[in-house]
């Protein structure tokens, strides 16, 4: 089993002839139109869409994608009621929920109940007083809005497990833990979303020690949408890594570089 990274939490599984896509976006940036013409095929050359929560930067160019195509889209109620509005009902999409268990080829994917990163005041404060934030408000003020009542998460994010039969993989869309959940222990390999929150470092370890997985690969930290988001430095929590008492191995992969499992 295959993983690649396309930026955010854009990833793909892959298992011989099977492909699964996992929270598209091409970014709101210059480069936009770049990844668009240069993986757009990709995107729609796989056997279904995964989507771990509704905003817009894990689920905003779905329909772009699935545009006549018979790819199934597997998601949650909020999301799909957003989908349907824009693709249509005869869309191939697949209502979801945490404990849901499904098959796609030779890859069985079950879904956990998750929380999204609780962005904290520190982060916020740093985010507003950017000089880009204010030059930019509109588009800011758009985003938000779509956030909050268009492409939103409604309490629905989930975490998914990913297995072959022989190897697994645990994907958050966000960084959250829901505390009551029971996920699966010692999983070959954690995408991590290093984006979203002031503790990224701590509550990266935190996450670490709830699932103890053998390997991590790091997701979401490069700058998907200014001036809301920004590119995360990531090396406090490899030096936190390196310093505890059991480091594992932490991984940031090249754009579209497929890692084996």
């Amino acid at each position: 089993m295959n993983i690649s990274w396309y930026q955010t939490a854009t990833l793909i599984v892959e298992k011989e002839d099977t492909k699964i896509l996992f929270d598209p976006f091409f970014t709101i940036t210059p480069q936009r139109n770049i990844y668009r013409s240069e993986f757009l095929e990709t995107f729609q050359s796989v056997d279904a869409i995964v989507i771990t929560h509704g905003h817009f930067d894990h689920i905003r160019d779905v329909p772009e994608i699935i545009k006549d195509k018979d790819i199934p889209v597997y998601c949650t109620g909020a999301p799909l009621k957003m989908l349907q509005k824009r693709v249509g009902s005869k869309a191939n999409l697949k209502c979801i929920a945490p404990g849901d268990s499904f098959c796609i080829g030779d890859i069985e994917i079950t879904a956990y109940k998750g929380t999204h990163a609780s962005f904290g005041l520190p982060l916020i404060l740093k985010t507003v007083f950017r000089k880009q934030f204010w030059a930019m408000l509109p588009a800011v003020m758009r985003i938000g809005f779509n956030a909050m009542f268009i492409e939103r998460e409604a309490k629905q994010i989930l975490v998914f497990e990913v297995k072959d039969g022989e190897k697994s993989i645990l994907i958050l869309g966000s960084m959250g833990l829901f505390k009551e959940e029971k996920y699966p222990q010692n999983v070959d390999l954690l995408a991590l979303p290093y984006q979203g929150r002031s503790d990224l470092a701590e509550y990266s370890m935190k996450v670490i020690e709830t699932v103890h997985p053998k390997k991590v690969l790091l997701t979401h930290f490069n700058d998907y949408c200014p001036p809301i988001s920004s590119k995360v430095d990531y090396t406090p929590f490899l030096d936190k890594m390196k310093s505890s008492n059991d480091p594992i191995e932490v991984l940031v992969m090249p754009l579209a570089e497929k890692l084996e499992v």
